[in-house]
């Protein structure tokens, strides 16, 4: 017997002069009358075609290499086996895994199996997959705690001070400086950078979304960043890496592992946490916060708003007349 909630069309067939109501699963459907067999919406022969499929129709380009991390570390984790084989048992076991063994944050569990749950989707949805599995695994976004990415600006400061290499100490101080995404700092060309000529110039970054905005810099950062270019053309890199490519994220992941340790800052930091601590040292000197929003880039004045610590020794009624 079929499971009362399996999809399934039902066929008129003909029997022993009798009519008979004969389930067919969703595997086939009906066509102009006629029975025909469901077919594939892509032309992909193997998983990793119909990953690089998902990536470039559902993600901007910002995105697609933390979601292909976050795929690839799940395909080690079931060893390779393919996408037809994926049972709920697999999906269980990564977030246990996740949560127990690797001890990650619950945002970062979410966000791995939410982009495994993407690509389940999308596998369904084009037909590459008789079945989605991953709707079986009900998964939702904590909300986002900021004070848990908490720098003070001494150990930021501490941090730029560490670094002794120009291109390190002007990437640390760029990080902290605009509170851009690693991802958009390191995809800077020369010719995203715009020199008024007044010791004040903007960097043209493309954010989450392929949203473009201008940031704004001045003073000493400006003239070093400036001073950095040497010659280059426009289209180089603004930080090269090897070969033609520019900097690699994991690159600055470790030399930022290697500062905390010199500045003695005693924190699992990233390169995201100085634009956590931009945000919030920025808002605490006084910046409006539509300013701080139009900076960073993000899309809602409410996560911007997140990073507005109130003090106990603080209330609006002092901005009030006695």
């Amino acid at each position: 017997m079929m499971a009362k909630d399996s999809p399934v069309i039902w066929q008129a067939t003909e029997l022993s002069n009798s009519t008979f109501l004969v389930p067919i699963l969703m595997l086939t459907r009906i066509d102009s009358g006629q029975l025909t067999p469901t077919k594939k919406l892509v032309n992909c022969d193997c998983d990793s075609e119909l990953i690089d499929l998902w990536l470039f129709t559902n993600k901007s380009p910002n995105s697609r290499d933390a979601y292909r991390r976050d795929i690839s570390y799940f395909l080690a984790f079931i060893q390779g086996k393919p996408l037809t084989a994926i049972k709920l048992n697999d999906l269980v076991a990564y977030q246990l895994a996740l949560t127990e063994s690797m001890r990650l944050s619950k945002r970062t569990v979410a966000r791995r199996l939410l982009a495994i749950k993407s690509l389940l989707t999308f596998a369904y949805d084009t037909r590459y997959l008789p079945h989605n599995v991953g709707q079986l695994l009900k998964v939702s976004m904590p909300k986002q705690d900021v004070t848990q990415r908490n720098l003070s600006e001494y150990q930021a400061l501490a941090l730029i001070e560490a670094a002794q290499e120009e291109r390190d100490r002007l990437l640390m101080r760029l990080l902290y400086k605009t509170g851009c995404r690693i991802s958009e700092l390191i995809q800077l060309r020369w010719s995203d950078v715009l020199d008024y000529g007044t010791g004040t110039g903007i960097i043209k970054v493309t954010g989450k979304g392929n949203r473009e905005r201008n940031v704004l810099l001045s003073g000493a950062v400006w003239d070093d960043l400036l001073a950095w270019r040497r010659g280059a053309s426009s289209d180089s890199w603004v930080f090269p890496g090897k070969g033609n490519n520019h900097l690699h994220r994991s690159s600055v992941n470790r030399l930022i592992d290697r500062l905390t340790v010199n500045a003695g800052v005693k924190l699992d930091v990233s390169p995201h946490w100085l634009r956590h601590a931009h945000v919030s040292h920025a808002l605490d000197r006084g910046a409006p916060v539509h300013l701080v929003q139009a900076n960073v880039g993000h899309a809602d004045m409410r996560t911007t708003q997140l990073y507005c610590h109130a003090r106990p020794s603080e209330g609006s009624s002092q901005y009030l007349p006695d």
